[in-house]
């Protein structure tokens, strides 16, 4: 499995990780190397010039404890994102429903209807094709267990409103420098209504355009670019023989330039799940560790109490990332709808093991 079953979520302590789509997998990496050049800024000022971090306002002037995020991603940066195949969720339904015998769009039955109105409005992986532009939660399989993991269509939506910043890096690195310029997935993954209806600002993210909410602390509204290319992953399921039989595999793969780590069930390959020691550099305690570090040395008195919090509830809901918070709500209720808390990982603190 990729996603943490529903009720497994509570076991998790910050170790494990809810979802391993490759997605999810590169943006919370990606999240980590911020981190890391944040680290390598403040220990090694004079290799300033190698990080693709760089401080915002000159460090120790008047306000720069309490004006925003310290640090930015280097001007001229542009974050392209490499997808092998289409998101899951609502980008790929037109694939999904392309490969049934019958491509018309399944309708719903009056027992159907009855049974999705009685559940939360979040719809089942690849159910219901009748219903386009909404929220999906993963896995796509109707017989695998529950989970409250949204689509990797859903949160890269998200990702148009709050930046690819996650909760943890927020307070560190302003977010109007990081939001994905282009996204470029295979020509053969690409279907212009889908991604138009999954991402664009004329799509499912129409009532947000134009919203007040956005000029804050540096957020905005900002659509990305879907490209395509050519050009296959060589592993990809189109490059697999045809007298081939694929299986699944429940393993990922975690590189950047300072790390590897094969992932499964969301804990490094090896080790017990929710095991302490089975902990992914990019999981969620493994990242506020080295947030607290960062903080640390960054003798920022805000940013160092979110920090210090007991627990990752109270940094979550610290007066730091109000701003985000808040953003974060008006998109859910104007646009994503069914939007579904996974909670249940809040609660455990990094002395607690």
């Amino acid at each position: 499995m990729k996603c943490l079953p529903r009720n497994h979520v509570r076991l998790a302590k910050g170790n494990t990780l809810h979802d391993s789509h490759a997605e999810v997998l590169v943006l919370r990496a990606f999240n980590r190397l911020l981190l890391e050049e944040c680290r390598r800024l403040l220990e090694a000022p004079m290799e300033s010039q190698n990080t693709i971090v760089q401080w915002r306002r000159a460090p120790n002037t008047p306000g720069s404890s309490t004006d925003g995020p310290p640090f930015t991603i280097r001007h001229g940066t542009r974050i392209i994102m490499y997808s092998s195949e289409a998101p899951c969720g609502d980008a790929s339904m037109e694939l999904i429903i392309e490969k049934q015998g019958d491509p018309t769009p399944w309708m719903q039955t009056a027992a159907e209807t009855s049974e999705s109105s009685a559940q939360d409005p979040a719809l089942f992986g690849r159910g219901y094709f009748s219903q386009l532009g909404v929220v999906r939660r993963k896995p796509a399989r109707p017989d695998a267990p529950e989970t409250f993991s949204k689509s990797c269509s859903d949160k890269l939506a998200m990702k148009q409103c709050s930046s690819v910043l996650s909760s943890i890096t927020s307070p560190f690195i302003y977010p109007g420098s990081a939001y994905i310029h282009t996204l470029v997935i295979p020509e053969s993954q690409y279907r212009p209504e889908a991604c138009s209806r999954a991402f664009g600002p004329d799509g499912r993210l129409r009532p947000i355009v134009g919203d007040g909410v956005f000029l804050e602390d540096g957020y905005s509204f900002s659509p990305y670019s879907v490209q395509t290319t050519s050009h296959e992953f060589e592993w990809s399921r189109r490059s697999i023989p045809t007298d081939y039989r694929p299986s699944a595999c429940n393993t990922a793969l975690i590189a950047t330039a300072t790390s590897h780590e094969v992932i499964v069930g969301g804990t490094l390959q090896g080790r017990k799940q929710f095991n302490p020691r089975g902990a992914s550099k990019v999981s969620r305690r493994s990242m506020w560790t080295l947030a607290a570090t960062v903080a640390r040395l960054l003798h920022n008195p805000m940013i160092d109490e979110a920090m210090a919090g007991p627990t990752y509830a109270n940094l979550k809901s610290s007066e730091l990332l109000l701003g985000r918070r808040e953003l974060l709500d008006v998109v859910k209720s104007k646009a994503l709808s069914g939007w579904i808390p996974n909670d249940g990982d809040e609660d455990f603190s990094l002395q607690e093991k």
